[in-house]
């Protein structure tokens, strides 16, 4: 996913003072993005447009919005990198930075930038840190923002630990397209089972209310239908 946009990451640091980075123009470099993992709070916009759905990772399970039919595509990008719906991911916004963590320990986030991205440049644009090697009024708005988003990210986390405790998430393998078109085929993905949902007990269901689990669970299926819209936006 995010390996399509970020070419290749190096990590910021203070030998980074004169790289400037530039506004994002256009969407061109999320092009072969087929899909990108969305946080718990930006769920409740993103269902709007696009399908959420989950995956699983060596530390659980994310949740993802589903940005094309193929792994490589975004759907949602025109031929002059226009992006065409209202609401585009937070970690699509954050390019070209990224962050990571350099243990499950680690009490901070690192923040990596795309040394092949064509807004990182040496003469126009925002600089990361001020000549006395502290943040700049940029640098600490891009460092909040992917703490958030991190933070954010975790706290989703924590729900779907509580999701696969309950047996709710089911993998499923999507095949759609338009009619007498070749049909396409998204697997590795996973839902909430409805049947599974509708046994819980009533002190299941208040405890998934009280850490945002229904409102996830809600976001999630409610977006389904946004495949309706993938399929629209095929050849």
């Amino acid at each position: 996913m995010i390996q399509k946009m970020i070419k290749k990451p190096k990590l910021l640091d203070k030998r980074d003072l004169e790289t400037k980075f530039s506004a994002i123009e256009n969407y061109n470099f999320a092009s072969e993005v087929g899909a990108i993992a969305v946080s718990f709070r930006e769920t409740a916009e993103a269902s709007k447009y696009y399908p959420i759905m989950f995956i699983k990772e060596s530390d659980g399970f994310s949740a993802i919005a589903i940005l094309g039919a193929d792994k490589d595509k975004n759907l949602f990008i025109d031929k002059n990198g226009k992006w065409l719906t209202r609401y585009i991911p937070s970690m699509i916004r954050l390019y070209p930075f990224a962050f990571s963590k350099a243990s499950a320990d680690a009490k901070t986030i690192s923040i990596a930038y795309d040394t092949e991205s064509k807004l990182v440049n040496a003469k126009k644009g925002e600089t990361f840190f001020k000549d006395d090697q502290t943040l700049s009024v940029y640098g600490e708005k891009i460092k909040n923002g992917a703490e958030e988003l991190y933070n954010d990210i975790s706290v989703l986390k924590n729900i779907t630990k509580e999701l696969e405790r309950l047996q709710l998430l089911t993998p499923i393998d999507i095949s759609f397209g338009k009619k007498d078109k070749a049909q396409h085929r998204i697997t590795g993905i996973y839902q909430v089972d409805p049947e599974k949902l509708n046994k819980l007990s009533d002190t299941e269901v208040l405890n998934l209310t009280k850490i945002g689990g229904m409102n996830l669970i809600n976001n999630h299926l409610n977006s389904l239908s946004n495949f309706d819209e993938l399929v629209n936006k095929l050849d």
